[in-house]
């Protein structure tokens, strides 16, 4: 005979000490009470033994208690967001486009991602009946 749902929670909710781990196992079984098992082998595939990181599984786990998506499947999809965005490193080359010279451009960077920013210049002088 398999195991017991019992036993399959138990392991489960050992997992992890995270307390929002701890609540949102219980209100995925509360909210999965007839897929438990199916809820838990999806948890064993994902989550036991890989090395998963600490501050994107937190941030996952916020993320569905507050939205109150309480199936492993989305944790699991939510954390491999919150991961691969703390990973992902915006390194964009800048090019001008349109109808501004280039020398009006000012590369600001800003948390890894570099932003054009336009002479204002350029702008008051067609205000004033300038041309460019």
């Amino acid at each position: 005979m398999g195991r017991k749902s019992r036993e399959w929670k138990e392991e489960v909710l050992s997992y992890f000490s995270i307390a929002e781990w701890k609540e949102f196992v219980k209100l995925n079984f509360k909210a999965f009470d007839r897929y438990t098992r199916d809820q838990c082998r999806e948890a064993r595939k994902y989550f036991k033994g890989n090395e998963i990181e600490e501050t994107s599984l937190r941030d996952a786990l916020r993320y569905c208690l507050e939205n109150e998506t309480y199936s492993m499947k989305n944790l699991i999809d939510s954390y491999k967001y919150f991961k691969c965005n703390k990973e992902r490193k915006f390194n964009r080359k800048v090019v001008s486009k349109g109808n501004f010279p280039e020398t009006s451009l000012n590369i600001v960077e800003v948390n890894h991602i570099e932003v054009m920013k336009p002479d204002v210049k350029i702008y008051e002088g067609m205000i004033n009946g300038g041309s460019l």
